[in-house]
């Protein structure tokens, strides 16, 4: 089998690529195959590749290959059977000079008509008026020197356009003519109406909404018991024992001993609702005025401004103040108490 007819095989099974590489190995080993070519042309990308390889399948078929009544049968039989077309026998000179003088007659008649068609149309008047007007309408065409070209003629810059202005139309409606109070009649002096100008409503400019400080219930100084429901859980915190204690309604639940501040940086007292909670925070003392700078400050819980329930890993201390005013607890305590309190949870702080 050759490798044609394998090439044919590999593309009736769907083997496209393989019938491709058998194609072109056929056609390097037979360039001039016929058949090659018909079946390069089925394979071919795009339809200028499959005509020229349809040109040269006609070009080398044989002509018992092509079909006897097809294009390129019969564009094969007028290429090999052509006959060259004879010459015309040259005339003699006495039919040449006949029809030089046929010719010359006729010349003479068509250019008497137009004399006699164009004399009336062509008035003394009317010739100025044309060459007037092919004057003055005509454009000069651009002068082109030896080395101008094409292109020094196309860059040439057109004449600007003149472009009208508008003209401005008066507004018809004028103030109206009011007599003033100066006189009655025809004594009356007519002022014009003052114009009236509609000034704009200012823009409401919106309040910004204030931040929302956590409520400071009241000042105490020994314990009270708050008025809480019976299941409530609240949390009090005693500076003179330094100790806090978890309750569930009148029930203690937790208890531990606290550092809270230092006489100079003394917490605050009076009863207050948990606002902010983090588990952990970098605590920055500068910003207040202190000198310290605390990373991981565990299990914070703020209930009145900068002061706060957390834990503290920088001392052993509890039961003696030690803070700028926080309450300080030991981490697993501080966890404790952070798990169990949330947002809201009354804190009572007192002597």
């Amino acid at each position: 089998m050759t490798l044609v007819n394998q090439a044919q095989t590999a593309l009736q099974m769907g083997q496209r690529a393989e019938a491709v590489r058998l194609l072109k190995q056929a056609l390097r080993q037979e360039p001039q195959n016929a058949q090659a070519w018909s079946l390069a042309a089925e394979l071919a990308p795009n339809a200028k590749a499959r005509q020229e390889c349809l040109a040269r399948a006609a070009k080398y078929a044989a002509p018992s290959a092509v079909p006897p009544h097809s294009l390129d049968h019969l564009r094969y039989r007028s290429q090999t059977t052509a006959e060259p077309v004879p010459s015309p026998a040259p005339a003699s000179p006495a039919r040449r000079w006949a029809r030089r003088g046929a010719a010359a007659v006729l010349l003479v008649v068509v250019l008497g008509a137009g004399i006699l068609w164009w004399r009336p149309l062509a008035t003394p008047t009317a010739a100025p008026a044309i060459a007037a007007v092919t004057a003055t309408t005509t454009p000069t065409p651009p002068t082109l020197t030896a080395d101008s070209g094409p292109i020094a003629a196309v860059e040439q810059t057109p004449a600007a356009v003149a472009t009208a202005t508008p003209t401005l139309t008066p507004n018809p409606i004028q103030p109206k003519q009011i007599a003033s109070s100066g006189g009655i009649g025809v004594d009356a002096v007519l002022v014009p109406r003052a114009t009236w100008t509609i000034t704009p409503s200012p823009t409401p400019t919106e309040t910004p909404t204030p931040t929302p400080q956590p409520t400071l219930l009241f000042n105490q100084v020994g314990f009270t018991m708050p008025a809480v429901a019976a299941d409530e859980r609240w949390i009090d915190v005693n500076l003179t024992t330094q100790q806090l204690n978890a309750y569930e309604g009148a029930t203690i639940v937790f208890s531990t001993a606290i550092s809270s501040g230092l006489p100079q940086w003394a917490t605050v007292t009076g009863q207050f609702r948990i606002y902010y909670r983090l588990p952990s925070q970098t605590m920055d003392g500068r910003r207040l005025g202190f000198d310290y700078v605390t990373e991981g400050v565990p299990y914070v819980q703020y209930f009145y401004q900068d002061f706060a329930l957390h834990g503290a890993f920088w001392h052993n201390n509890f039961g003696q103040p030690m803070s700028h005013g926080c309450v300080n607890l030991s981490v697993s305590d501080s966890e404790w108490l952070y798990n169990w309190a949330t947002y809201g949870t009354l804190v009572s702080v007192h002597y």
